[in-house]
């Protein structure tokens, strides 16, 4: 009996636990259900919602996971979770200089064709990216207030115009992204001491890394290799070659699968207010698919650029004045010799004296004439340099070529061959005429 009213008792307390057992499964079992549900009580969820989940994702990482599994598997495609991660990730680091997102709007359909003309625009605009992603949806990320760089959510819509992640976009966005990172890394790369073990052989890959990166941009037919190495030279001494800079301050302008750009601060002291200077990187891609890197550093003309030299000899500069020097200009003479001939020639400028060398021309301004003392006040407005006895500073004399500026100058031609040199009294210009085959003929400084 005891045995008995002990076997009971098991039987008893085995079957409340398994009664127990079944309803916390069924509980279980019922969350999970309600919970798929959730998930798949609609084939599809909205636009709207897609870019809630998504943004989600944007404002708090660690809601990713969740996002993800509720956007339903035939709107998510072959977008995989860590892709998202990826994709997401970029978009925090756009938003984050804006603060906390505070709601979106969806952008209407002719209002994203004039953004994707935009954003595309390096690879054929709106029409092109059609073709490559399909009909896209954008979606306008909002602040507490403005900003001057907005950030865009896009998606893409399938043939029953149901929103869907595009992966093409994605990954596109990753992949200009990662490239942008790239020559980040090998500048960044640059950035040690020549004492280092080492230094020598990571500044030549790194050199060699961003030549890479950068020749694409630059047409063989108008740029030489020796002209790119003379930009990478310099892109290497700007980022590496000074503590103020620093590329991982850049702050991202915008982004899309066919353009990068991002704001650099510039190595010059900040502004009265306390702004800091900075200049654009953009990273466009091509219609084939690959990129071109326009890193516009600013370019600083030197002083050499006002003076005249003969050989190695500094001679004299354009723009300096002189004060009661003899018409005779005996101590110009000094100076540059004796000229093969002189002139004195008014016109609607003023009244000029023209001292003339093997190749060269000096145009004095007379300033003040005191004929009784047999003085003058010159100033030295104008050389023409139409032979190759004299050289501007920077070793530039009829003969030389494009190629020889820019080497100087490696970034000149973002700013249209402007070689102007303000110094603290004169601002003196340099022009020049050339060939068909891009070979100087003359040369001219002017006071401006």
């Amino acid at each position: 009996m005891k045995c008995a009213g002990r076997k009971r008792s098991i039987i008893i307390r085995v079957t409340g636990m398994m009664m127990i057992t079944i309803m916390l499964m069924s509980i279980c079992s019922c969350n999970i259900k309600n919970r798929i549900r959730e998930i798949r009580a609609d084939e599809y969820i909205s636009a709207p919602e897609l870019v809630r989940l998504l943004i989600s994702a944007v404002d708090d990482e660690d809601e990713l996971s969740d996002a993800y599994a509720q956007i339903p598997e035939q709107q998510r495609g072959d977008v995989s979770y860590s892709y998202l991660k990826e994709y997401t990730d970029i978009l925090r680091e756009l938003s984050e200089p804006n603060g906390e997102i505070k709601s979106f709007r969806l952008l209407g359909e002719y209002e994203t064709e004039v953004l994707l003309d935009d954003c595309l625009s390096s690879i054929g605009g709106a029409e092109a990216g059609t073709e490559l992603y399909g009909k896209l949806g954008c979606a306008e990320l909002l602040f507490d207030e403005e900003t001057d760089n907005p950030v865009y959510l896009f998606f893409a819509y399938d043939k029953d115009d149901h929103a869907v992640l595009s992966s093409e976009w994605i990954s596109d966005v990753i992949g200009i992204y990662s490239y942008a990172g790239h020559y980040f890394k090998l500048l960044e790369d640059g950035k040690i001491d020549e004492d280092e073990e080492g230094y020598e052989e990571r500044r030549a890959a790194s050199l060699e890394g961003i030549y890479t990166l950068l020749r694409p941009a630059y047409d063989p037919a108008e740029y030489s290799d020796a002209v790119v190495y003379a930009k990478v030279q310099a892109l290497f001494d700007y980022y590496v070659g000074d503590s103020k800079n620093d590329l991982l301050e850049y702050e991202i302008l915008s982004l899309s699968p066919a353009e990068y750009e991002v704001a650099v601060p510039d190595k010059t002291d900040l502004l009265p207010d306390g702004e800091i200077v900075t200049h654009s990187l953009t990273i466009a891609r091509d219609t084939d698919g690959g990129y071109r890197i326009y890193d516009k550093i600013p370019q600083v003309i030197d002083a050499s650029l006002s003076w005249v030299y003969e050989g190695d000899a500094r001679r004299i500069r354009c723009g300096m004045s002189y004060n009661d020097v003899s018409q005779e200009m005996t101590s110009i003479k000094r100076t540059m010799g004796n000229p093969m001939y002189t002139s004195r020639i008014t016109n609607e400028r003023g009244n000029f004296y023209l001292m003339y060398y093997s190749g060269l021309c000096l145009w004095f301004r007379i300033v003040e004439e005191d004929t009784a003392a047999n003085t003058w006040s010159v100033q030295l407005v104008e050389v023409k340099l139409y032979g190759d006895t004299y050289s501007v500073g920077i070793g530039l004399v009829v003969g030389s070529t494009t190629d020889d500026i820019l080497i100087k100058y490696p970034f000149i031609d973002d700013s249209d061959y402007d070689l102007t040199y303000e110094g603290s009294d004169t601002k003196v210009s340099l022009t020049y005429d050339s060939d068909e085959n891009g070979t100087i003929t003359e040369i001219r400084l002017d006071v401006v």
